[in-house]
C-alpha cells in the first residue's frame, strides 16, 4: 500500500519556494509573467510507481498528482500575480521495463487524472509511450510557450538539467528524496554534477559534452574522466577551437579531433536536441486530444470524483476549486 505521507514529501513547502524564489535573483524575470509549469509525473514518482498497486493506492495517486498540480499553480498564481497553465506529463523512452502503467487489477493508474483534467482550464494531461519526457517537455516549449513566458519544469530525469540552458526565462524544480532544488541555467552544471569544483568559465550548453566526457549512470554510459580531469579536457578543447562556448551540435569528426574514439556516440547519447529529434519528428505531435476541454459542470464533476475517486479522507473539493 502507498504511503501517502510520504507522497505529500514530494510536494515543496510554500516557505520552501519563497525562500528559494528569493535567493536566485533571477527568479526575478519571472514576475509579472505568464508561467508555464510542466510536471513530469513518471520521474517524480519514480519510487512510487515502482511498488506493486493495490486498487485503493490508485485514488490515493490520482489525489496527489491533482493536488500537486493545484499546490503549485496556486503558489505561482499568488506569488507572481499571473496566470498559470500546468502541463502533467506521462511519458517514458524505455518500453522494456518500464514503470508501472497498469495496475495488478488491469486498471490505468492515470485514467482518472486523464478524465479530471479535460474539466479544469489550463491544465492539462499529456500521454506518450517510448520518448524521453524531457525531448516532449522541450517541444510543448517551443510549441506552445511563448520565449517571454516563465516555464518551471518539475523533473528528476537527468536531461531536465539541460532544459534551463536552453530555453529563456526556463527553471527546473528538482525533487530528490533529501534534497529540493531550484536550478538555473547558471547552476544547472553544479547541480548536475554535484561537485564544488569552479566551473563558472564553462557555459552551461556544454552539458552534454561533459557528461560524455565524464559518466552518466542513468545511462549506463561509464567513466571516462573523473570530473575535475573532464573539466580541464573540456577547457583544452574550447581552446584548441573543438567547442565553442554556446550550443554545439554534435559531430562526427569529434572523436579524431579529442583523440577519444568512440566519444561521439557517448555525445549524442547525452544531448537532449538530439534525443529530441526522435519525438519532433514523429506523427505523436500532431495528436493534440489533450487539449479538448469540457465545459466545467460541476454537478457532473462531482459525480465522476464520486465514482472514481470515492474518499471522504481527503479533502479533494477544496483542490478543485484551486484548479478550476
Amino acid at each position: 500500500m502507498i504511503n501517502r505521507a510520504y507522497m505529500f514529501n514530494k510536494f515543496i513547502r510554500y516557505d520552501e519556494l519563497n525562500s528559494m524564489l528569493s535567493s536566485m535573483p533571477s527568479s526575478k524575470t519571472l514576475i509579472g509573467k505568464p508561467l508555464d509549469i510542466f510536471i513530469d509525473i513518471k520521474s517524480i514518482y519514480k519510487d512510487v510507481l515502482s511498488t506493486e498497486f493495490m486498487s485503493s493506492d490508485i485514488k490515493t495517486l490520482s489525489i496527489n498528482i491533482l493536488n500537486m498540480a493545484a499546490h503549485y499553480r496556486y503558489f505561482f498564481r499568488n506569488a507572481l500575480k499571473t496566470n498559470v497553465r500546468v502541463y502533467l506529463l506521462n511519458s517514458e523512452e524505455n518500453l522494456i521495463g518500464n514503470l508501472c502503467q497498469i495496475s495488478n487489477y488491469g486498471q490505468d493508474l492515470f485514467k482518472t487524472i486523464e478524465i479530471l483534467c479535460k474539466f479544469f482550464p489550463d491544465i492539462y494531461y499529456i500521454y506518450r509511450q517510448g520518448y524521453n519526457p524531457c525531448a516532449i517537455i522541450s517541444y510543448l516549449i517551443s510549441k506552445e510557450s511563448s520565449i517571454d513566458n516563465g516555464k518551471l519544469i518539475i523533473s528528476n530525469d537527468i536531461f531536465s538539467y539541460q532544459l534551463p540552458t536552453l530555453f529563456q526565462n526556463t527553471f527546473l524544480l528538482h525533487v530528490g528524496i533529501k534534497h529540493k532544488k531550484l536550478i538555473s541555467y547558471s547552476t544547472a552544471i553544479d547541480a548536475q554534477f554535484k561537485n564544488t569544483t569552479p566551473s563558472s568559465d564553462i557555459s552551461p550548453l556544454l552539458i552534454p559534452v561533459l557528461m560524455a566526457l565524464n559518466k552518466c549512470t542513468e545511462l549506463s554510459l561509464p567513466l571516462l574522466y573523473p570530473y575535475k580531469s573532464a573539466l580541464k579536457k573540456l577547457r583544452e578543447a574550447i581552446k584548441a577551437n573543438v567547442f565553442i562556448q554556446g550550443r554545439n551540435p554534435p559531430f562526427e569528426k569529434v572523436d579524431y579531433l579529442l583523440d577519444i574514439y568512440g566519444f561521439y556516440s557517448r555525445w549524442i547519447m547525452c544531448d537532449l536536441p538530439t534525443k529530441s529529434l526522435k519525438y519532433y519528428n514523429s506523427p505523436d505531435i500532431l495528436d493534440e486530444t489533450w487539449k479538448v476541454k469540457r465545459q466545467c459542470d460541476f454537478s457532473i464533476l462531482a459525480s465522476i470524483i464520486d465514482d472514481k475517486i470515492n474518499t471522504n479522507h481527503e479533502d479533494i473539493l477544496n483542490y478543485i476549486y484551486l484548479l478550476a
